[in-house]
């Protein structure tokens, strides 16, 4: 909730200087929400694999 009135409170301000505050915001959510590579999915499907094998067992 911080963060959206941190957002919505750069976003009216004549200073661009402030908007300096949600460039590691930005850059942190277009990390986390890129598209995976196929490797990153097998990876996690081989993860997925191995804890439902120790939970199964």
């Amino acid at each position: 909730a911080l963060s959206m009135e941190l957002w919505r409170a750069v976003q009216g301000s004549a200073h661009r200087a402030a908007r300096v505050f949600l460039l590691p915001g930005l850059a942190l959510q277009r990390l986390t929400t890129r598209e995976p590579s196929l490797a990153d999915t097998r990876l996690a499907l081989t993860a997925v694999a191995s804890v439902l094998q120790r939970e199964l067992s």
